[in-house]
């Protein structure tokens, strides 16, 4: 997995439930009262605005990592060669 793939992911990745999971987690081991309801408040404007701001980005971001094509790391030799372990030959339009 190349850094920009990693970028990627670490930017859209799934957090939300993990941060719900988290105040559960809390909640069934204890956490009652005023601070298991500073909590939940706090989760559930956190992961709002997360989904505000990653709606926000998709569209850029996404733009951003498409126009700059893939790095070389990205071609895996699967997608280099052809299904039968070749590498296929490559053509120029002067030569179709």
């Amino acid at each position: 997995m190349t850094a920009r793939q990693r970028a990627m992911i670490s930017w859209f990745g799934i957090r939300g439930i993990g941060s719900v999971y988290y105040l559960l987690f809390a909640i069934r081991h204890g956490v009652t009262g005023a601070l298991a309801q500073q909590l939940i408040t706090f989760t559930l404007v956190t992961v709002a605005a997360s989904i505000v701001v990653h709606g926000v980005s998709v569209t850029p971001l996404m733009r951003r990592y498409v126009s700059a094509g893939p790095q070389r790391s990205e071609v895996t030799p699967a997608l280099a060669k052809g299904a039968d372990g070749a590498v296929p030959l490559q053509t120029s339009a002067a030569n179709a």
